[in-house]
């Protein structure tokens, strides 16, 4: 049954879940322009503060334990609360980290607000899963999964040169706080247009039915799943496929974390000057958007031409991985310039798995459940990507970044097995509360 419009009702909005979407593309965007502020500026903070490799790996580490320790409540805390009020309280608490980084003063400083940062910032791809599955019928979440996630790719696109100009232009004390203002004006868009489908004020009847009329059983399986009203973590980690989307994600965290942070510092050890990484350093991310979007539309394309949810998903697997594989051969390139191409190429495939993964999450479990489940899925990204970056500064220091580009192609390879042997096969679950 279709709820009842409050009264004072303003006219519908036409696509208003593209509006949605792209409010929560914009979210990750500027999440990743902040997190990706400090990665730009490693070379400038190196000099600054003489930290080394091992040094920024530690940051890094921070960043990525506060992520971990707060996925889960946060997962919660979009279940129970929901997506508005969640979102609003933490893009105001990353926003006044990113701002405090400004008066940081070395590498414990640092690390304390990198940890905070990461207590914030780990919410909002939970939520945007949770929004995306709310929002959009089966047949589009792919799409709309991969359009979100590429906020994951426009961020470090916008970050280099934006913050070199900044920083060249005034100091890098002024680029984190200027770089921070940009959470606070998306909350003013966010306040104003979001509510959950069933309360929208301004949600098309028309629009209504079609996210309300589509249940992923249609597509995916012939039976039908009962409503769910609580599934407890302990019950979800009973369950084989949600620990092969806990694989899936702890595996994809190292490769994209590896790019998001060190790539510039990469640039910087092949003799790229700041200026040079601030006009070079967002090319490989291009590829990321292109690959969120492809994969999402090349699964709708599949999708509609007839195949099953469960061969879509794998097929865009293999294909991604195959491509992402590449990474291990990068260290190997004659020159800058063709490394950089291709890590372009690496980051498409990466992103064509990532926009596939999110429907895999959406086909298999229901809406009820995906905060929580996307909060444990990060746990295992995070301790994953933490190791990773720890790893990687010692190795750096110690050898040179050979061993850790051969690693980062192996990842994508481990993903497309733990879809394969993890999930098996993609199709709603029935879960229960026992």
């Amino acid at each position: 049954m279709i709820a009842p419009r409050p009264e004072g009702m303003k006219r519908p909005i036409a696509g208003l879940r593209w509006w949605i979407l792209a409010l929560l593309t914009a979210s990750f965007s500027i999440n990743f322009i902040d997190r990706q502020t400090f990665s730009v500026l490693a070379p400038v903070l190196r000099k600054e503060f003489d930290f080394t490799n091992t040094d920024y790996s530690i940051m890094v580490f921070c960043f990525l334990l506060g992520m971990a320790v707060m996925q889960i409540p946060i997962g919660t805390l979009f279940d129970r609360l929901g997506p508005r009020r969640t979102f609003s309280l933490i893009v105001l608490g990353w926003s006044f980290t990113t701002a405090a980084h400004a008066w940081a003063r070395g590498l414990w400083q640092f690390s304390a607000l990198r940890f905070l940062l990461g207590n914030f910032e780990c919410g909002n791809y939970s939520g945007g899963m949770k929004v995306v599955s709310q929002w959009f019928p089966a047949r589009e979440r792919a799409l709309a999964g991969g359009i979100f996630n590429s906020g994951s790719l426009i961020g470090p696109v916008i970050a280099p040169p934006l913050v070199v100009w900044l920083t060249q232009q005034f100091n890098w004390r002024f680029a984190f706080l200027a770089t921070s203002t940009l959470g606070f004006l998306w909350l003013v868009f966010w306040l104003r247009l979001f509510h959950e489908p069933r309360q929208h004020p301004r949600l098309a009847p028309q629009e209504r039915a079609l996210i309300e009329g589509e249940p992923i059983e249609s597509i995916a399986s012939s039976e039908t799943t009962p409503p769910i009203r609580r599934v407890s973590v302990r019950t979800l980690l009973g369950y084989r496929q949600t620990w092969g989307v806990i694989l899936i994600r702890a595996f994809s965290g190292p490769f994209t974390h590896f790019y998001w942070y060190w790539l510039p510092s990469y640039l910087s050890e092949r003799g790229l000057s700041l200026t040079l990484i601030g006009l070079l350093a967002w090319i490989p991310y291009t590829g990321g958007g292109v690959g969120n979007v492809f994969g999402g539309w090349l699964a709708g394309r599949l999708l509609q031409r007839g195949a099953s949810i469960d061969r879509t998903r794998k097929l865009c697997f293999v294909l991604g991985g195959t491509l992402a594989a590449s990474s291990a051969f990068i260290p190997l390139m004659p020159s800058a310039g063709v490394a950089i191409a291709l890590i372009w190429l690496a980051i498409l495939g990466a992103n064509i798995i990532e926009a596939n993964y999110i429907g895999v999450v959406t086909d298999v479990f229901p809406e009820s459940v995906v905060g929580r489940l996307t909060g444990l899925t990060g746990v295992g990204d995070n301790i994953m990507s933490m190791s990773l970056m720890l790893i990687t500064g010692i190795v750096v220091d110690r050898f040179s970044y050979l061993p850790i580009f051969i690693a980062v192609g192996v990842i994508p390879l481990v993903e497309v097995l733990a879809l394969f042997l993890g999930v098996r096969r993609v199709e709603r679950l029935a879960l229960t509360t026992a």
